[in-house]
């Protein structure tokens, strides 16, 4: 009858009304699930990255096995005046890190970089010349002499203060590189002029230059601290001199 046939499209549109619902209730409930996966993987993906800071930094080593090699470490001594930029240099690519001193000779404290590497850093301050000439550092640690490229004091200091008490010490065991800093032009050494600081510039590259052929026989890298990747090359360089890529 006319009244079944209502009836019957009736409850089919409810049964149909169900469906969707359900449906839309399966779908809301994959939708969810995948949100958190992928909420999950990218945690996990965080969390990888904070384990593998090499990728993150945009470093390069050829990775060995740790349980074939062992833990490779790199040893890195920075050294330079209060001026030189040495503490930005560390700063912009590893973050504010208080830990980079000379005191934690002691307690060995390590940052990783890869899966079986490591630095070991220390930052060296005037007051700490002592500690170059009494520390014995491992075989092909690295030396980092630090300048300010705008400031002559800057450059003076290692010839005065750092390099000599280094190479009396580790002359043919360690690798050395002169590490000329490019600063925060809003916070540029005001030793220095607007009109004769180019000159001044010259000046200095061609005395580090002397330098390094007089006493290290090593490595000229210049940077800034506006420029992070030439601030990665830094420590890249000192990756590659210790353990060389293939």
């Amino acid at each position: 009858t006319e009244e079944d046939s209502i009836e019957e499209s009736s409850s089919t549109e409810e049964e149909d009304s169900l469906v969707e619902e359900d449906s839309a209730e399966e779908n809301s409930l994959v939708e969810e699930d995948s949100a958190e996966e992928r909420s999950s993987t990218e945690g996990d993906s965080e969390e990888e990255m904070k384990e593998n800071w090499i990728e993150v930094q945009g470093l390069v080593i050829q990775d060995m096995n740790p349980i074939e090699t062992g833990h490779r470490t790199v040893q890195i001594v920075i050294v330079g005046s209060g001026d030189s930029g040495k503490t930005k240099l560390i700063d912009r690519v590893f973050g504010d890190h208080s830990s980079f001193t000379v005191t934690n000779h002691v307690t060995r404290i390590e940052f990783r970089i890869s899966l079986s590497t490591f630095f070991h850093i220390w930052m060296c301050d005037a007051s700490e010349t002592g500690f170059l000439k009494k520390t014995k550092f491992l075989d092909k640690t690295v030396f980092l002499f630090c300048y300010d490229v705008d400031n002559p004091k800057s450059f003076a200091s290692l010839e005065e203060t750092w390099i000599p008490p280094v190479l009396e010490g580790y002359l043919k065991r360690m690798y050395y590189f002169l590490v000329g800093i490019k600063r925060d032009p809003k916070t540029e050494s005001k030793a220095v002029s607007t009109i004769n600081r180019e000159e001044q510039k010259k000046a200095i590259e061609k005395k580090a230059k002397e330098l390094n052929r007089r006493f290290l026989a090593g490595w000229l890298i210049d940077c800034s601290i506006d420029d992070k990747r030439s601030l990665v090359n830094v420590f890249q360089s000192s990756i590659d001199v210790v353990y060389p890529r293939f």
